[in-house]
């Protein structure tokens, strides 16, 4: 690594770029995008400036623990794919941070790998005793694979560092009663925020969503499997989403459903068989878009969502370097009555958040 680490922070950042950040991330909520787009200008001025290079920034525990806490806040199983993706990076320098080990294991149980996740907190605990969070989620993942004993053990040794706390103690009262890990995530750290949410003063669907992205239905996905039949040769799944391409009517059509296979898992089967009757119909196969100049446009990709709304991507078939995007609802409905014909300069075939 080069030498330009800060002395007290040892690491790209200094003390006032961390008090920045802090200052982004006061209070119950904050501007997480804001601190993702501060560490961009920051990292990506001190590459051209010949400061550091993306190994030193990719190896930085702390500038990674930063972007891992964005991303984790920002919710979506992309962001916790983002968030595992780049802790995986600095592993090798991690020595005594009990926050690495904590989000680390979070992102990975979010990320649908919850046995990964288990080994990830308990070297957690082991390495850095003293931070409590991660008992909590170790706590939630024992319970999950069957150890209650240990799970309520974690949350003991949880309370001894931080007595009274609200989730450890709201997270007790589930694990006794047996609670899935599904509905152990279905809470916010701030007690009313909490409250609210459990009380059903509102809904909070993303998260939710999140959820969905945990743990794989083995029914639901096999299940998937049979209406889908994804080609073994062109399928990938969660990397981070799962991809395979299809012929419709002599096309070969790119198909994303942009979530891991345990979200897939979870998708309602006769939502699935309408959208792959539809694809085998060649129903949105070409369409003329207004803002194309009313030149023809031809599919190259779908993008299912968790939410069930459907991304269309047409190329123009006049010029290639032409792509726009129609948005569909749950039910196949053009989103505002209109379709929302959007130019998109070099779309990527795998879609980002």
């Amino acid at each position: 690594m080069s030498n330009h680490l800060h002395t007290i922070t040892h690491s790209i950042l200094t003390p006032a770029d961390i008090k920045h950040l802090e200052k982004l991330t006061e209070g119950t909520s904050g501007y997480f995008g804001k601190v993702l787009l501060y560490i961009e200008e920051l990292t990506q001025k001190g590459i051209r400036n010949h400061q550091y290079t993306q190994e030193d920034i990719d190896q930085d525990v702390t500038l990674a623990l930063w972007e891992s806490y964005a991303y984790i806040n920002l919710n979506g199983y992309y962001n916790y794919y983002l968030s595992m993706k780049r802790l995986e990076k600095c592993q090798r320098k991690v020595t005594n941070q009990g926050t690495w080990f904590y989000r680390y294991a979070i992102s990975l149980r979010f990320c649908g790998y919850p046995e990964k996740a288990l080994l990830i907190a308990e070297k957690g605990v082991k390495k850095v005793p003293e931070y409590p969070w991660t008992y909590l989620v170790l706590a939630k993942l024992r319970s999950h694979f069957g150890d209650k004993k240990g799970a309520l053990q974690a949350i003991a040794n949880g309370l001894e560092i931080v007595p009274n706390d609200y989730e450890f103690l709201t997270l007790k009262q589930e694990v006794e009663m047996g609670a899935s890990l599904e509905q152990m995530e279905l809470h916010y750290i701030d007690p009313d925020s909490d409250t609210l949410l459990q009380n059903g003063y509102y809904q909070d669907d993303q998260k939710v969503l999140d959820t969905f992205c945990i743990c794989i239905n083995e029914e639901g996905l096999e299940r998937w499997y049979e209406i889908f039949s994804p080609d073994p040769h062109t399928y990938e799944a969660n990397a981070p989403y799962c991809t395979f391409t299809m012929p419709v009517q002599g096309h070969k059509i790119s198909i994303c459903f942009a979530m891991n296979e345990a979200g897939i898992s979870k998708l309602d089967a006769q939502w699935l068989r309408t959208q792959k009757e539809r694809l085998d119909r060649g129903i949105w196969l070409t369409r003329t878009l207004q803002k194309s100049k009313n030149i023809p446009c031809q599919l190259i990709l779908v993008r299912f969502r968790l939410d069930r709304t459907i991304e269309l991507v047409y190329q123009s078939q006049k010029r290639s370097s032409e792509k726009f995007i129609c948005r569909l609802d749950p039910h196949g409905n053009f989103i505002d009555r209109q379709p929302l014909e959007q130019n998109v300069d070099n779309i990527s075939l795998i879609p980002c958040h």
